[in-house]
Formats: C-alpha cells, structure tokens, sequence
C-alpha cells in the first residue's frame, strides 16, 4: 500500500492529538506541520513541550512526549506552496482566517482536506460529516467530479446527532431533542491557558462563548444548526437560520427541533450530555429499555468499521454518573452512554459522554480522511458503495 503523506494544519491541542493518533499508523507519514509563520522553522517538539507542558502542570499529571513521528520536525507556514508536492492529504485545525485561504486551494489542487475547522462547514463544496451520520457524503466527496473536501461538525455532535440519526432511520417519528452540554476546557484550545482566561473561570461550570445567532451562544448555534445539514433537513446556512425561526415561533418544519444549552467544565477532556427526546404521538409507549437496547446493539457498517480510524461499535455502555475519565484510550473513538431513563410516555433521556479531541475532532477528521482516501481508490470503491450498507445516515 502506498504510504500516504498527511500534513497537519494547526498544532492546538487537535493538532497534536492528530499527531498522536498518526504516530504508529499503518500507510501515513507526517510530512508537514503548520502553525504560525513566526513559528516557521521551528522544531515542532520544542512546541510540543510547551504546550503539553502546561497543560499538564495545569492538571497535575505527567508531561506526555512528543511523538516520534513529528518530533524532527520543524514549522512550515500554511500556504499551497509550502504543501503543494509535500502532502496528499491534510488534516486541518486552522483558524477561520487562515482556513480560508488555504483549505479550498488545497482541495483544488486534488489533495484531500479532512478539516476541523469551523469556517467551511457550510461550505456548498465541502461534505459536513461524521460517519456514524452521514456516511454515504464521504462517499460522495470521492467522486471524480467532486472536491476531495470534508469538514467535520462541533465536537458536541458525537454526543447526540448519531442517536438521533440512527433513531429517524429505524423510523422513529421524534419530535424534538433538548442537550444539555458540559465542555471540557481542552475544547477552547490553546487559548484555554491564558492565565487571564483561567483567572475569570475558576467556577466549577461557566460560560465563555460569544453570543451568536438569535441570542444563542456560538456553540448553542452549531450544536442547533450543524445537525440539519448533516441530516439532509437543510442545505445552507440561510435555510438554517429560518428554519430556526420558524421552530422558534411554534411552526413546524422539516427541521427536527433541537435545544441546546451549553456550558464549560473544568475537565481538561470530556465532552458530557443530557439529551432527551421527545417522541411524537405514534400510538404506543416510547421505552427507555427499548431504546437502550436499539443504541447499545447498533454497528458500524464494515466499509467504516474496517478502517483503523473507525470503530465498529460507535456507542458503548458507561457507568452512570457519567465521569469523563471513563474517556480512556480504550473507549476513546465511542460515544459513551448510559442512564437511560423514562421522562414520560414518550420521552426518553440518556446520558453521554465523548472524548472531544479524538471522536469529537482529530480523531473523527482522521476517520472521515481515511475513508476519503479509500474510496478514492478505484479498487476500493468496487467494494465500499454505501448501498451495499443502508442505514448508517
């Protein structure tokens, strides 16, 4: 198999758990790292240690070291004609501003973008995916005609989207869906160490998002909007924002209603959720037995489980309450649920948790390159059509 060249775009905590992930993976090699062009040049170990470092000391735990698979490594700036002839692929964690500018050039010239970033997700041309939702749109980012271009959704959405999705394709009629989120700091990134950000959150649970759409914090609106697209209920950011509307003002749609509440913990890792659903009239008693043993018995199709970034049992059972230190590497590519619990004749609640950096960024942008990659491959391609595994959008 030919080894595939991966360049990492950023080198925040996704960045370095990328890395991580890649060091000892079979047909990758890291041949670039980004980061800021004043870091241009500069061993990527030395930054490593810096910030894992503090990240460490911030949390009373030992140092982990730089992987060997980055650690002679040294900074080039994030431009096409640092990574043109360099990379096949990128796994991207930029900045908005610097996504911008290079992660469509670079889908452009071929090579393939598995992105992070928040700033193409509702790009027309890129696939918003997560493949427990929508596996079929990697496949579809594949084709000759398409750019090699997927973009990974908030790290909230492992927690309850793939539930959600997997509840509409058994032909559950749900009504709407409340989360309620408490984010570990990791997923602020880098910036979660500015010894003024920790002055001002040393409450045990907080809120540091600036507001967004409709008086919803930025990550209220993602973790509302990004599931309609990924569903296939909307294709834009405009037809969001007036299907929101429209929910808002008591109408329905073709939009299932999500209401979303979030906070930041003082976990270093760990994403947890209370999700409840609300099923619509069907005629019958929505159990939480019932669910739990739909959730917990659900697979991955092997066109995604096969690969060494998936996972074949996508949810797994936790002890309840939930602790994100259950998130440990064995676990650590699954979403976490438990306590399911009967809210009434139709209402069921759970709770969830994920490893935001790995199945809920790095981790998710890794799998979702894979699969690009594989199904790019004619040989592939004979053998992972999406027909042949209905039910994992």
């Amino acid at each position: 198999m030919k080894t595939v060249r991966v360049g990492i775009l950023g080198f925040g905590p996704v960045g370095r758990t990328a890395a991580r992930l890649l060091n000892g993976a079979e047909g990758y090699e890291v041949t670039v790292v980004t980061e800021a062009d004043e870091l241009s040049g500069t061993p990527v170990s030395d930054r490593w240690n810096l910030r894992e470092g503090a990240w460490a000391k911030l949390y009373s735990r030992p140092a982990a070291p730089c992987p060997e698979n980055v650690a002679g490594l040294k900074f080039s700036r994030t431009s096409l004609e640092s990574l043109k002839g360099n990379v096949d692929a990128v796994v991207s964690a930029l900045p908005d501003a610097v996504a911008a500018k290079v992660e469509f050039p670079l889908a452009m010239q071929g090579i393939a973008v598995s992105s992070h970033s928040e700033y193409n997700r509702w790009n027309p041309q890129a696939r918003l995916v997560n493949p427990a939702v929508n596996f079929h749109d990697i496949e579809k980012a594949a084709l000759p005609s398409a750019l090699p271009f997927v973009v990974t959704p908030n790290c909230t959405i492992p927690l309850f989207v793939p539930i959600l999705a997997y509840l509409i394709n058994r032909d559950f009629s749900v009504g709407s869906v409340t989360v309620t989120t408490h984010q570990a700091r990791s997923g602020k990134g880098d910036a979660a160490l500015d010894p003024g950000y920790l002055a001002s959150t040393a409450h045990a649970v907080f809120n540091d998002w600036k507001l967004s759409f409709s008086g919803l914090s930025g990550e209220e609106w993602a973790t509302t909007a990004e599931p309609w697209r990924m569903l296939g209920q909307v294709a834009s950011m405009v037809e969001a924002q007036s299907a929101y509307r429209r929910i808002a003002g008591g109408f329905s749609g073709r939009c299932t209603p999500i209401f979303a509440h979030t906070h930041r913990s003082q976990a270093e890792v760990g994403h947890a959720a209370v999700v409840t659903t609300e099923f619509n009239g069907l005629g019958r008693s929505i159990y939480a037995r019932e669910i739990e043993d739909i959730i917990l018995s659900h697979r991955m199709p092997a066109a995604a489980s096969s690969l060494q970034f998936g996972t074949d049992r996508y949810f797994r059972q936790g002890a309840w309450g939930l602790d994100t230190r259950q998130l440990n590497s064995d676990n650590e590519r699954s979403v976490l649920v438990g306590d399911f619990r009967q809210e009434g004749q139709r209402r069921i609640s759970v709770r969830t948790a994920v490893n935001n950096l790995v199945a809920g960024a790095a981790g998710n942008a890794l799998w979702c390159l894979e699969a690009l990659m594989a199904i790019r491959s004619e040989a592939t391609r004979r053998t992972m059509s999406y027909e042949a595994h209905p039910g994992t959008a």
